[in-house]
């Protein structure tokens, strides 16, 4: 929690939370870009640590550290949640317990709600990175039957996303200049 909240200048209080970040670059109110923006700005180190692990996870698979890759990837999710469920729920417990204490709105309240926030942000984003991972494993699939293509006839490999999507892009070209 307080990599998360505290590491930017928050607190236990809501009024810490920097509203004015929400309307950066905005001429008009968005209730889901202000959302998004605000989301983006109190959660964006863990955003971004989840993203560089995610990023090492792949890195050391591709140079054979990991040799089941998707076992780790699926162990390092079943982590991330255990690791944001389990205080969250501890959390609730708390609240409840405390729930005529005279504090439990000034002090309890908002801790659970950074810490439900946070959770919602970690699992967003491990269906955001599944996802990708998972459409990086149909272009993988769809794009290497294809016998009538000249770049496949070369023999050209797809060792990374980027390739994978510039090779895409050329035979999207090719198919449409045919």
């Amino acid at each position: 929690w307080c990599c998360c909240v505290v590491s930017q200048g928050n607190s236990n209080s809501l009024a810490s939370v920097d509203v004015a970040s929400g309307y950066v670059g905005l001429e008009s109110y968005s209730l889901v870009t202000v959302g998004f923006q605000l989301v983006l700005h109190t959660y964006s180190a863990p955003i971004l640590s989840h993203m560089l692990l995610i990023n090492g996870v792949e890195h050391n698979a591709r140079k054979g550290v990991f040799p089941n890759f998707r076992k780790h990837l699926v162990d390092v999710y079943a982590t991330s949640l255990y690791t944001r469920v389990l205080p969250l729920a501890t959390f609730c417990a708390l609240v409840l317990a405390q729930r005529y204490h005279l504090f439990v709105w000034s002090v309890f309240s908002p801790k659970l709600l950074y810490e439900t926030m946070h959770t919602l942000v970690i699992f967003t984003l491990l269906v955001v990175t599944e996802a990708c991972f998972q459409v990086q494993a149909l272009l993988k699939v769809q794009l290497s039957p294809f016998d009538t293509n000249p770049l496949v006839k070369r023999g050209l490999r797809f060792e990374s996303r980027a390739s994978v999507l510039k090779v895409f892009k050329v035979q999207l070209r090719y198919q449409h200049l045919s």
